[in-house]
């Protein structure tokens, strides 16, 4: 069996147990395989993210149309960022039409047949933004909204997933090597002390964002976790991330299925900008 292969019966297996309880059995397989192209389009930015840099772009697409974040709408300078973003999509070539929601930070763009890919609307309106409102080096950048069908939304927890899945397949095996066990305390410990501290949970949520966060708390919690041989630990919270992700998966369902409806008239009385 390929890499390949055996990274997606992986992956399989946890979001298909999921799936019974949540009433979308039936659509295993297709979830592994949306998980793992979508994780896939995402992962390097998702990495950047999770280390501190800057935030993933949150988009989806779908119907011929891409929605895309806008950063710095509710700024000083929020006007100016929006006339220069929807200048700079519609005079790329293949996009049909662009408009702005201001209130969802999402800019709404329908391309044709051979117009961009999402990657490249998205590094048009990074481009505008950074004239538009230029972020000096160091700044703390905008934390993302997230719509339910965005594509990082999908893919962080299904990395967060992987993870512990990855984990209790390590720990189930470190168990058989002869090597003593790390007391219970010791590799989680500083893990467990600030994922339920509120504060010392809110200063990572502040610096990496909510997501980011919760999976580089949930990937170290997974270390830890093998490193003291704890596959039961494991086993709960793959059972967890399964349910969280079939979840994002559903919602992700949802969104795309009324997609069609909110893009018949996306623009809002603020995404107009005066001129």
């Amino acid at each position: 069996m390929g890499l390949g292969r055996y990274l997606f019966a992986a992956a399989s297996l946890p979001v298909r147990g999921a799936g019974v309880g949540l009433g979308v059995a039936s659509y295993g397989g297709t979830v592994a395989a949306d998980l793992m192209a979508t994780t896939a389009r995402t992962a390097t930015q998702i990495v950047t993210e999770v280390l501190g840099g800057t935030p993933a772009r949150r988009a989806s697409s779908g119907h011929g149309r891409a929605w895309i974040e806008v950063r710095g709408l509710a700024g000083p300078r929020g006007d100016d960022v929006a006339a220069t973003v929807l200048r700079a999509v519609r005079e790329t070539t293949g996009v049909e039409g662009a408009e702005l929601n201001r209130a969802l930070s999402r800019l709404v763009v329908t391309v044709d047949e051979h117009g961009p890919s999402v990657a490249e609307l998205c590094t048009v309106v990074a481009g505008a933004e950074d004239v538009a409102r230029p972020v000096p080096r160091g700044a703390v950048r905008d934390r993302p909204a997230e719509l339910p069908g965005d594509d990082v939304a999908l893919a962080e927890r299904a990395l967060a997933l992987a993870a512990v899945t990855t984990g209790l397949v390590a720990a189930a095996g470190v168990r058989l090597l002869p090597m003593p066990t790390l007391p219970a305390a010791v590799p989680a410990a500083a893990v467990t002390f600030v994922n339920y501290q509120p504060r010392l949970r809110s200063m990572v949520e502040e610096r990496l964002g909510p997501d980011a966060a919760e999976l580089l708390l949930a990937t170290a919690q997974a270390v830890g976790d093998v490193l003291r041989r704890a596959p039961a630990s494991l086993a709960v919270d793959v059972a967890l991330r399964s349910a969280i992700t079939a979840e994002a998966w559903s919602g992700r369902r949802v969104w795309h299925r009324r997609e069609p409806e909110l893009a018949r008239d996306p623009a809002d009385d603020t995404g107009r900008p005066a001129r």
